[in-house]
């Protein structure tokens, strides 16, 4: 069996939940400069009125982007 197959049925974790706004902050500590940038990118996003999307909402941007194409 090759990497790739091997990949595809690997059991994938559960999803983030639908409040997905602060709990990561309050366990995660980037250990990198860039890691550190975009933490408080994030945080700054949410701070500003920003919401994160959850996965029918991710779904939802990336066909808006795609011009309504699934894909």
């Amino acid at each position: 069996m090759n990497a790739i197959s091997e990949l595809a049925h690997k059991e994938l974790p559960p999803p983030i939940g639908t409040d997905c706004t602060g709990s990561i902050e309050d366990t995660y500590r980037p250990r990198t400069a860039l890691g550190k940038k975009l933490l408080a990118l994030r945080h700054a996003y949410i701070e500003g009125g920003g919401a994160l999307l959850d996965e029918d909402g991710l779904e939802a941007e990336l066909r808006n982007r795609r011009g309504g194409v699934d894909g």
